[in-house]
């Protein structure tokens, strides 16, 4: 229904009013808020895709450079004494068209399960602290894509903002909720409804991310996307990884005892690494510890962080995500002069 959305939109948009620091955003100049920190990257879109200007035919004087094509015009200055005839002409040089993705999937496996709804120091339960930064980002993704539609006719390349999300739930269940296609209105408020209702047990962690990487292999069209640099696909995992334990029956917060389970999704994430994913997790609070240790990339600390609040995860994810967008705002910063900025 429109009230449901309505009450969606706010929300998300309450969430792009939260301030980021300056390393988390685009010029790293200074503080900023998550909303504008968006504008600022559809700005960008809009200049790095933009179409080349078209050249001019400029018919100036010898000194200034250029083709004779005007002897007429030439001559009659060399009769009349001019030592710098004119019908010399000259073409601006046509803006070069880079090689820039144009696919983005900005993907997240979402951990709906009851030991999620532990709070954090602020008495805000990990589910809605999850909530929100997963409204924030897919809202952000679902307005880039209907600023771009506006402007399709300025630009060479129309980038599209894609998501693929899955759910893992109690009793080594998972749900797709979404799969890699622009988030629209309804699905949107789907996302916000899956993340209301937490289940008993463990989620199915290894299961979800077997499937998400099957799902990308079979997508041949996806596979090439990524090797040639047409598409940048990240995948965010949250959880607190608390994981089911075949000893006691229940949720277990000692990740060490689930050896098969592990291997699995270190299998899982190595593949969709290979493929081209940037895979990063974030876990809420002092009890998601073990993310930072199962979900680690060497050389890589934004790979796996654990926070305390909903504004550390956006400062994370903005992190990440121009780290994954460095090709095309370096394409925009240096149509637009922009030398002076300074890249994460």
């Amino acid at each position: 229904s429109m009230e449901r959305w309505e009450e969606v939109r706010r929300d998300a948009e309450a969430i792009g009013r939260m301030s980021l620091p300056k390393d988390a955003t685009v010029d790293r100049h200074s503080e900023s808020t998550v909303a504008d920190e968006w504008k600022r990257i559809f700005d960008l879109l809009m200049i790095a895709y933009r179409l080349p200007s078209r050249s001019r035919r400029l018919i100036g004087r010898q000194s200034q450079g250029g083709v004779l094509t005007d002897p007429l015009s030439a001559g009659i200055d060399v009769l009349t004494g001019s030592e710098d005839p004119y019908g010399y002409e000259k073409r601006e040089r046509r803006e070069q068209t880079e090689k820039l993705p144009i696919r983005f999937s900005n993907d997240f496996l979402l951990d709906t399960t009851a030991s999620m709804t532990a709070q954090n120091s602020e008495g805000v339960t990990l589910l809605e602290l999850e909530r929100q930064f997963v409204l924030s980002s897919v809202y952000a993704g679902y307005r880039l894509n209907e600023r771009i539609k506006q402007r399709i006719a300025e630009l060479a390349n129309v980038p599209t903002i894609t998501h693929h999300i899955l759910t893992i739930h109690g009793g080594s269940k998972w749900q797709e909720v979404l799969k890699t296609a622009p988030a629209e209105l309804k699905e949107l408020a789907a996302i916000d409804e899956s993340m209301r209702r937490p289940t008993r047990g463990a989620g199915g962690m290894a299961e979800a991310l077997e499937h998400y990487v099957k799902t990308l292999e079979e997508d041949a069209s996806t596979v090439a996307a990524l090797a040639n640099g047409d598409m940048l696909k990240t995948l965010t995992i949250m959880t607190d990884d608390n994981l089911w334990c075949a000893i006691c029956g229940q949720e277990s917060c000692n990740y060490m005892l689930h050896g098969p389970t592990i291997k699995r999704v270190n299998k899982a994430l190595s593949r969709a690494r290979e493929l081209g994913v940037v895979v990063n997790a974030i876990g809420f609070t002092e009890q998601s510890r073990p993310v930072a240790v199962l979900f680690a990339v060497e050389g890589d600390p934004e790979a796996a962080v654990v926070v305390e609040t909903l504004g550390e995860a956006l400062a994370s994810h903005h992190r990440q995500t121009i780290r994954a967008m460095r090709p095309v705002i370096a394409a925009a910063q240096k149509k637009s002069g922009m030398t002076s900025t300074k890249l994460l």
